[in-house]
């Protein structure tokens, strides 16, 4: 059987516009997206920082109103640890276990300062496409490039 002039084969009918079409619209896509992905992870870790801050404070006003507590009742082994450390006195009839510190100013808040907290900062993906993205020379240029690629792509196709 000859293909009559109206028949066309499979391959033929395949629109050549669409790959065009995709690939401008994953462009544009990641174009946008990166940037925007990069963005949301910063601001994540802004408030994972700013919540560790917060639970620090906490932690921080916690540990001393215990030890205000205990300053205003009286509690006597803080009262000798207090005399011991600041003011370099032994009780009578005793004597310090430990070596007596050195002279000159001590920090009595040691205890009462909770850990420093650490928190990883975020590292940019490192991918051409993610540098291209964030260049603001070159994006400009391929936001235009993929809208090119999509208008291309959806004109008609060519007919004999």
């Amino acid at each position: 059987m000859t293909p009559t002039p109206t028949s066309r084969s499979p391959i033929s009918r395949f629109d050549t516009g669409w790959p065009l079409v995709l690939a401008g619209l994953a462009l544009v896509a990641c174009l946008v997206l990166i940037p925007a992905w990069e963005q949301l992870e910063q601001t994540r870790f802004e408030r994972d920082k700013l919540l560790a801050m917060d639970a620090q404070g906490r932690e921080r006003i916690r540990r001393q109103a215990r030890y205000l507590a205990a300053l205003e009742r009286g509690d006597e082994a803080l009262v000798r640890s207090l005399a011991l450390d600041q003011m370099r006195l032994v009780p009578a009839g005793r004597t310090a276990v430990l070596e007596p510190p050195p002279p000159g100013p001590i920090d009595i808040f040691e205890p009462l300062e909770p850990a420093p907290v650490t928190i990883q900062a975020v590292r940019p993906a490192d991918s051409v496409l993610a540098r291209l993205s964030r260049s603001d020379r070159l994006r400009p240029w391929l936001l235009g490039l993929g809208a090119l690629l999509v208008l291309v792509g959806v004109l008609p196709q060519a007919r004999r």
